[in-house]
């Protein structure tokens, strides 16, 4: 079961990019248009999301939490950008695995 989250940020040039996330089974992977930027372990992104402490980077992405807020940035592509707390959230949601019924 695939699902897809759109992340908007604003590329060097401050244009509109859609960062586009894809939650596979156990990998999370990030797109801008049709160039993957990262593939990144379930896991891992879940359990930073869960603790946010210092950066997570993984190929072009890195992730962090500024005095403002989450930042994203797609190295040499899309600049440091805040993004809605919200989004995050949905994210984080959306990584926690449900319980499995054997158990």
């Amino acid at each position: 079961m695939n699902s897809w989250l759109v992340i908007e940020l604003s590329d060097q040039l401050e244009w509109p990019v859609c960062l586009e996330v894809k939650i596979k089974r156990d990998v999370v992977e990030m797109w801008l248009g049709s160039r993957s930027v990262a593939m990144i372990d379930r896991d891992a992104l879940a359990a930073w999301l869960a603790e946010p402490v210092g950066t997570f980077e993984r190929h072009e992405v890195a992730l962090w939490m500024s005095e403002l807020g989450p930042v994203v940035e797609v190295h040499n592509r899309v600049r440091p950008a805040l993004v809605d707390p919200r989004v995050l959230g949905e994210l984080r949601e959306r990584l926690v695995r449900p319980p499995d019924p054997d158990e």
